[in-house]
């Protein structure tokens, strides 16, 4: 294979303009004579570096074996399978597969089913073997064993509706490029503390169960029907009246669009029919004790039809159809899912809004006049992203004055009017360039200092909901953590979210409560139906040390899912809100999380972490478009979701933060969009949040000539995540140091940086500094006209060592006093090259900035006290 490299950087200059310049991509088109034939060349030859890129063989040999059942290969085994590929040879028993190319796929899959670790039956008895199967499979390989026929009137296409809502998977309806579970995703609980993977189990979510086990429930009893959660197309108005005793009769194919023809060989026999059905449906592998509890089921069903409809269901439900691993059950039931018992406590609740695939946050927060200490201006910002700019007449005015940053005034996305009300009114604060920091970094020493990978969705979503960068607390989310400490203090705390499992909740003390908004279903809804909860427990106990981990998370995940839906099914189904929200993605989950609000004391609970996540702002091509239609829906989302909570009188009691997993970049990229990036700018809001302001440091400078800026246009962050969290952990009610180590286990490294709750809530009152800052410049010693000295609001002698008045409250005094005097900004001062002044102070430094300070004598103050 033949590689051309091109030696040059080309480079363009805008005469007379410092600002305006850009980079020429290499290239082998001749642009004075341009070519189809080149563009072709050239496009083959990018395609062809990245297909032979080392990282593909090994990349895809661990994603397809996982496709063939087994979840966690040895390192062994795919680099066999990675070979295979790469020589496009595989040779067993004398037998040679391939044509020896690379990338033979046929010499691929040869190695994958071949290899001893897919042969060998002992294996079969390791913990850790086998996979979770797909539910589009599990539903496809059960109408296949039991003989599914459809109906001649039916057509000879089978329909299965709806899939991806109902169970997290259907045909050409991937959620995004990243299909719809993730190769490393592993299950809380066991898969997770042994550094294991379970891709599917990512959509192993409550609902998707529910659905999942109804579905199959209303094949069996009905056939391929939309009736009471099935599978297939509407062809009834009523579904009322193919229930025990209704209208239609149940055992005509008419009013279905076909149905299930199993027959066992032997009805008769309640242990012949289930080892037939076991040999179908698990490959002869379910356990003695499960045989024996759907026997009996079998025997007492009233006859053979029930008993044959009853055991295909509880067959169903077992852990060894829904996975390849081994049950070794014992006699233990698990526990029932319970609601934490109420407490007198005053609840609080967070919001962690996911906004999904890296938004375009600067976009968000826009520089729009009066600024000055920089290059960053609205004209700087227009030239740095050309085509991805708001014209500045668009953009919603926010007043920074009292911010320190860059530009006194800042402009909103035009398409969130409500982000600016709720600014204005002071329940909003903007977080500038914030993202995941292991430590702070420069633009000279960032590639050394950061030791986890940037820029990759699945990465750095890991790293936003755990808030967990070196591994210090495995296992379990940001929320999860602040759950855990809260229920070990005495609160009646949990966790819930309205978009399938998310690893930010995942906690080891409360139970992992999800909800579905779109289509929130009892479980085995049918009335007269068959009675199924308690079997399917006995079929699902706690299992022998040895056992499956894959089977085991089946079993724990669909008990915990069958007893949460029975908890939360009539806090969903009958509350009813007084606002009404938008009909799309956001707005039903907003709606629901409102719902679950206002049924907190039903539940139990007086601490909640919700989760919500929307969209897909992860756009590489036409960014202003999409990101001008999704910020359009959280619009009219959050401001449904504010008026509700105000309605309910629960807006002071809750903290809502916007969170995504990075930036984008600055400069646009040939398809009108941007790439990924790192730092970004973020909302926090909620009534009690201390509003109006801009926290963080906008940078100075948006091209790529900036202090934090990196080619192409990616923004270093300066505030790490955790300052954030620190505070707002606080205010929900952890302020034990040892504990806010346990939530946020990095964030002593920015014991600087870090906000509190004083600083974020209420009236905002700055932090006590930690350390020293950077002396301002020598001045002269001040005098009467511009000295101010404070001591509790009032001009005195030098404060004494022995009673000294604390910091706090000096710079609350200063922050009331500044404000009066029209003072946006304030710096802390600590060291002075001649004298220092006593107490708490303001200066005029006569060249528009003021200083303030707080000194006693045991601090060495020097200079006559003064006050004005």
């Amino acid at each position: 294979r033949k590689t051309f490299l091109k030696n040059m950087y080309s480079r363009v200059d805008i005469s007379g303009s410092d600002e305006f310049k850009f980079r020429n991509p290499p290239h082998f088109v001749n642009i004075a004579v341009r070519e189809p034939r080149d563009a072709v060349y050239e496009t083959d030859a990018v395609l062809e570096t990245y297909f032979f890129h080392d990282n593909v063989a090994p990349f895809l040999a661990l994603r397809i074996i996982q496709r063939f059942g087994i979840s966690n290969p040895s390192p062994r085994y795919i680099k066999t399978v990675a070979t295979a590929f790469k020589d496009g040879t595989y040779v067993s028993n004398g037998q040679t597969f391939g044509n020896g190319k690379y990338g033979n796929l046929s010499a691929m899959v040869a190695a994958i089913v071949l290899d001893r670790e897919a042969s060998t039956v002992s294996l079969d008895r390791d913990p850790t073997t086998g996979s979770l199967k797909e539910p589009l499979i599990k539903i496809i390989a059960f109408m296949r064993a039991m003989g599914y026929q459809q109906r001649d009137e039916a057509g000879k296409e089978i329909r299965l509706d709806n899939l991806q809502a109902k169970i997290g998977q259907e045909v050409h309806s991937s959620p995004g490029v990243f299909s719809f579970f993730l190769p490393e995703y592993a299950a809380p609980r066991h898969i997770k503390a042994a550094s294991l993977s379970s891709p599917e189990a990512q959509v192993l979510s409550g609902p998707k169960i529910v659905s999942l086990m109804n579905g199959i429930i209303s094949l069996v009893d009905l056939g391929l029907t939309q009736c009471f959660g099935g599978f297939g197309p509407r062809n009834l108005w009523h579904c009322d009246r193919l229930e025990p005793g209704g209208y239609y009769d149940t055992s005509d194919v008419e009013y279905t669009m076909g149905k299930l023809t199993f027959s066992p060989s032997n009805p008769n026999d309640a242990v012949d029919v289930v080892n037939e059905l076991s040999l179908l449906l698990t490959g002869g592998r379910l356990n003695p004790h499960s045989r024996s509890i759907i026997a009996s089921a079998y025997n007492t069903a009233g006859n053979n039809a029930d008993g044959l409809r009853l055991a295909q269901k509880l067959i169903f439900s077992t852990p060894e159809y829904h996975s390849t691993a081994i049950f070794d059950t014992k006699s233990d039931i698990r526990p029932e899912v319970e609601f934490p018992q109420p407490s007198k406590t005053p609840y609080k609740a967070i919001l962690f809004l996911k906004i999904n695939g890296g938004m375009d946050s600067f976009n968000l927060l826009v520089p729009h006049s009066g600024c000055s200490g920089g290059k960053t201006s609205y004209h700087h910002y227009q030239s740095v992203r050309g085509g991805l700019s708001y014209p500045q007449s668009e953009l919603h005015q926010i007043d920074a004055s009292g911010s320190n940053q860059v530009c006194s005034t800042f402009g909103v996305h035009p398409n969130l009017p409500h982000l600016q009300y709720l600014y204005n009114t002071r329940d909003l604060l903007f977080i500038s360039n914030m993202g995941v920091l292991q430590e702070k970094v420069t633009k000279d020493n960032w590639r050394v200092k950061t030791k986890i990978p940037l820029f990759a969705h699945n990465l750095l979503n890991e790293q936003v909901e755990k808030m967990d960068i070196n591994k210090a607390q495995p296992g379990r989310g940001v929320g999860g953590r602040m759950v855990d400490i809260l229920i070990k203090n005495g609160y009646s705390a949990g966790t819930v979210s309205v978009n399938g499992i998310a690893e930010a909740l995942v906690s080891n003390r409360a139970s992992l409560f999800v909800a579905d908004p779109s289509d929130y279903q009892l479980f085995n809804p049918m009335r007269g139906a068959q009675p199924l909860w308690d079997t399917i427990k006995n079929l699902n106990n706690y299992t022998n040390l040895g056992s499956g981990l894959l089977s085991e998370t089946w079993s724990n995940i669909l008990l915990q899912s069958l007893g949460e839906n029975a908890l939360l099914y009539d806090s969903i189904s009958t509350t009813e809100v007084d606002t009404t929200f938008p009909e799309d993605e956001l707005g039903s989950q907003l709606e629901t999380i409102s719902k679950l609000i206002k049924t907190k004391d039903a539940r139990g609970t007086d601490r909640d972490v919700f989760y919500a996540s929307f969209g897909s702002f992860d756009t590489h091509g036409n960014t202003k478009s999409t990101f001008n239609i999704l910020n359009n829906q959280m619009n009219s989302g959050l401001e449904a979701f504010t008026t509700e909570l105000k309605t309910q009188g629960m807006w002071d009691d809750i903290t809502i933060i916007g969170v995504s997993e990075f930036g984008r970049t600055l400069t646009m990229n040939s398809a009108s969009g941007s790439d990924h990036a790192w730092g970004g700018n973020y909302f926090v809001m909620g009534g009690n949040v201390a509003g109006k302001r801009i926290l963080g440091t906008y940078p100075t400078t948006l091209s790529d000539d900036g202090p934090h800026i990196i080619t192409p246009g990616i923004v270093i962050p300066t505030t790490p995540w955790d300052a954030v969290w620190n505070g707002v952990a606080q205010w929900f009610g952890i302020t034990n140091s040892n504990d806010l180590d346990v939530v946020l286990p990095n964030r002593n490294t920015f014991s600087g940086d870090l906000f509190t709750q004083d600083y974020l809530y209420g009236e905002g009152l700055p932090p006590a500094p930690s350390s020293p800052t950077a002396s301002p410049p020598t001045v002269s010693p001040p005098t009467i006209s511009n000295y101010i000295l404070l001591d509790k609001g009032v001009g005195s002698s030098c404060p004494s060592d022995t009673e000294p008045i604390p910091q706090e409250e000096c710079l609350a005094v200063a922050k009331i006093v500044g404000e009066g005097l029209n003072l946006p900004n304030w710096l802390n001062v600590f060291a002075w090259e001649n004298f220092v002044p006593c107490g708490c102070f303001l200066w005029d430094n006569g060249d528009g900035s003021w200083l303030v300070d707080y000194n006693t004598v045991t601090t060495g103050c020097l200079a006559e006290p003064r006050a004005q």
